[in-house]
């Protein structure tokens, strides 16, 4: 039995491209876990775009790479090659038409369910009746069961939500720092694209984990630009206070400070370690390192 087709491009991009890019990024990350909090969500971003990515390379059938490596990359050999190999057995044939038409069809289904969630969002938070109080939305506390509501929500234009009951709260500054921060850096995009690229390749085994490590990352950039503006004191005590609250809200376009979803163990980890700053070289390097890894893999497979 013929198993070259393990190497055609369309087995390449529904399965190779990534299991490499999710082994690549488990063997990083004991490295990884030494940078800053927003390094760490640019390569857990990176990693978690790089197999979308990799369905837009262009078919580019002169190029060298055609025979100078073992497996077809889809660069050279475009992704339908299995209709012209009539000596393909009939199982062959079927996973290889399964491995073209599956990442599209996943891809899809999960940016329009994450389009709904993104409607339902919005919804919910037009149902709690937010009022305008300079670049914050105000919504009335006794309209959420939990009392408390300190979120990020909306895509291109980010806004922070905040229940009345915690502005009057000791935290209030801290909580508002930080979700100004998810505001500026427009993690709930971020989160949402990442979100929906992921679940495209939903049988590759650890994808949810590095959905989580993004998630939590994205919350650690927070929590270190709030640290550098009051200090991580006052980070602590806002989040031992809000520890239980929950947000009735459906995800989709938001990221809360309390998401219940969080390794809350890596954030306190890191209150309590010193405060770093990477110098400008180190976040180039990374940025540079992100950018240069998605290129080849996105290029080999």
């Amino acid at each position: 039995m013929r198993l070259d087709w393990l190497g055609y491009p369309e087995t390449v991009l529904a399965l190779w491209c990534p299991v490499s890019v999710v082994g690549l990024w488990r063997l990083a990350s004991v490295g990884v876990a030494r940078l800053g909090a927003r390094e760490r969500f640019m390569v857990a971003f990176g990693a978690a775009v790089t197999p979308l990515f990799a369905l837009m390379v262009p078919y580019v059938p002169d190029s060298p790479l055609r025979n100078a490596l073992p497996w077809r990359p889809p660069l050279g050999w475009g992704i339908s090659n299995w209709t012209v190999d009539g000596d393909m057995s009939t199982f062959a044939s079927a996973v290889t038409a399964l491995a073209t038409v599956a990442p599209l069809l996943s891809l899809a289904v999960s940016f329009v369910a994450g389009g709904v969630q993104v409607v339902r969002t919005k919804n919910a938070i037009r149902r709690l009746g937010p009022r305008r109080c300079g670049d914050v939305w105000v919504v009335d506390s006794g309209r959420t069961p939990a009392g408390f509501v300190a979120c990020t929500e909306g895509l291109l234009r980010p806004r922070v939500i905040v229940g009345s009951a915690m502005l009057e709260s000791p935290e209030a500054t801290t909580i508002v720092s930080h979700e100004r921060s998810h505001a500026r850096a427009r993690h709930p995009l971020l989160i949402f694209f990442a979100t929906c690229a992921l679940r495209s390749w939903w049988w590759i085994p650890g994808y949810r984990r590095l959905l989580r490590q993004l998630s939590t990352a994205a919350e650690l950039w927070a929590d270190h630009d709030t640290r550098v503006a009051v200090g991580a004191p006052s980070v602590a005590r806002a989040l031992h206070a809000h520890l239980s609250s929950e947000l009735s809200i459906a995800g989709g376009s938001w990221v809360g400070f309390s998401d219940p979803h969080i390794e809350l163990r890596q954030r306190i980890a890191a209150l309590a370690s010193p405060l770093s700053v990477a110098s400008t070289c180190q976040k180039y390097l990374v940025r540079c390192g992100v950018v240069l890894a998605m290129i080849v893999v996105v290029v080999l497979l």
